[in-house]
């Protein structure tokens, strides 16, 4: 699985599938344990449609570190794609808060 092989030389948790310049959807670690492992499915020909989390919220890149921590905690989100004027531009991660900058009001591009 090329997405596994990427997050593990990568050392991230998380890929933003994008289709053209719109993000299609979003595959974690949880999303392969849980809907390919713990399924029993053949993780060599899985597709990322078939397990990627779609309808992604995202977060904008003017929105301050406080916010986007609000918004993983309240959707028990690990990962947010953060997007500058619709375009993905990073992902923030409760890890990157966790262990990052103070969090008051700092915009997410300061980070």
């Amino acid at each position: 699985m090329e997405i596994a092989g990427l997050m593990k030389e990568s050392d991230i948790g998380a890929v933003v599938i994008m289709e053209g310049d719109r993000i299609a959807g979003i595959v974690s670690e949880r999303d392969i344990v849980r809907r390919i492992v713990a399924d029993g499915k053949d993780a060599s020909c899985a597709k990322a449609s078939e397990f990627m989390t779609a309808n992604v919220m995202t977060a904008d890149y003017k929105d301050g570190l406080k916010k986007i921590y609000e918004i993983l905690c309240s959707v028990k989100f690990r990962h947010l794609p953060i997007v500058d004027n619709g375009k993905l531009v990073g992902i923030a991660s409760q890890r990157d808060l966790l262990y990052g900058p103070q969090i008051e009001n700092t915009p997410a591009g300061d980070a």
